[in-house]
């Protein structure tokens, strides 16, 4: 199991590498999550999730305007860009129009 997950984790740096915007340094992506300001940040959001109400079931989960609704996840994880122009009151933009 120990082998399957390094093989996963490094899947995963992989296909992030690969769409990493080219503005982002991979050197300190990379050094970050193998370093102790990875770590540091990962304990920061456990402390923050652990502090949250409704506690959560599961992660990732999806949150908009810092507060957690199953029904609107569920819309987002189907259609991320139709969840996010349901929730914008005003000021929609162009790719809103296309979501009617």
């Amino acid at each position: 199991a120990t082998e399957e997950r390094r093989r996963s984790e490094q899947e995963e740096l992989e296909l992030a590498k690969k769409w990493l915007p080219s503005s982002v340094s991979w050197d300190k992506v990379n050094d970050c999550y193998h370093g102790e300001r990875g770590t540091e940040l990962l304990l920061s959001y456990e402390d923050r999730q652990s502090k949250l109400h409704p506690k959560l079931a599961y992660v990732p989960n999806i949150r908009f305007n810092g507060v957690f609704d199953v029904k609107i996840e569920q819309k987002a994880r189907e259609n991320l860009v139709l969840a996010v122009c349901s929730l914008l009151k005003e000021n929609k933009p162009e790719i809103c129009k296309d979501q009617i």
